[in-house]
């Protein structure tokens, strides 16, 4: 460890409390802060709800891709021969084998596809996590910064 090593870590130390304080929106007393609206607790509070987003869409994918199958297996129409059958093609037809195949490739791509509407459905970007290279940059031993590169 290196002096600049220590210094950091004392820095830290000393903003600790006042960081906290900021958080929680009182001081160590007990005094509470005027909350504003752009009060540290506030901002948190939006940044975890991003967050819980973004940590949850895999469940969420999974428990809609559940239904739709459970849905689609239990009815025996899955959605583009379900279609085909509303609007009164007969199941002797030759294209009811290309509305099958589409309707597989509906079933393999799901969980994705639940992404996509999730993430059209709560406003955020649709291709995250799809595209791009992620750089690590470890400035300090004890922060790491990841920025996403486009």
């Amino acid at each position: 460890m290196t002096l600049k090593d220590l210094e950091i870590l004392e820095r830290c130390n000393r903003e600790n409390i006042a960081a906290l304080e900021d958080i929680v929106g009182s001081d160590r007393y007990g005094i509470l802060f005027a909350a504003g609206e752009d009060s540290t607790e506030k901002y948190l509070r939006a940044a975890g709800n991003v967050w819980s987003n973004h940590i949850l869409e895999n469940a969420k994918a999974y428990i809609l891709s559940i239904i739709y199958i459970i849905g689609t297996v239990v009815s025996g129409y899955p959605l583009a021969n379900g279609v085909a059958a509303a609007a009164g093609l007969s199941s002797g037809s030759r294209i009811i084998y290309v509305l099958r195949f589409v309707d597989a490739l509906i079933y393999i791509f799901l969980p994705q596809i639940n992404v996509i509407i999730l993430r059209a459905f709560e406003k955020r970007h649709l291709l995250h996590r799809m595209v791009g290279r992620t750089v690590v940059i470890g400035d300090i031993p004890w922060v790491v910064s990841v920025v996403h590169v486009p």
